[in-house]
């Protein structure tokens, strides 16, 4: 969704089971996104010469271990944001040293609890 409403911005999804890398290949070459390029591997194995200004995800781990696995990939002044199914601790978060925001959000179709988690690379 981000690729069609935004295709001047250049997006990389990287997931460690072929079998979703080779759908989202398929999606990206239907749907003719130019803005889109799909890897198959780990994250924490991912070398990138322009570092990202944002890296999201859904469902990976735990914040302070996503973070560390990620954190070679993302700018200096760049942000993650995280989709949880449950409350973060903001103690947790604050461990972190670094500034975030939790919003709830609302996914349709879904009967559960759901937050958006911005930490910020600065603290």
């Amino acid at each position: 969704m981000i690729a069609l409403a935004r295709p001047t911005t250049h997006l990389c999804l990287i997931d460690k089971v072929a079998k979703k890398t080779s759908f989202m290949k398929q999606a990206v070459l239907e749907l003719e996104l130019s803005n889109v390029e799909v890897i198959h591997g780990r994250v924490e194995d991912l070398r990138v010469k322009n570092p990202f200004d944002m890296i999201v995800s859904r469902a990976f781990s735990e914040v302070e271990k996503f973070i560390s696995l990620t954190q070679h990939l993302i700018s200096k002044q760049g942000a993650w944001l995280i989709m949880k199914s449950k409350k973060i601790m903001t103690e947790d978060l604050k461990k972190l040293g670094k500034s975030f925001e939790v919003e709830p959000i609302i996914v349709p179709y879904l009967e559960a609890e759901r937050y958006l988690v911005k930490i910020n690379t600065k603290a």
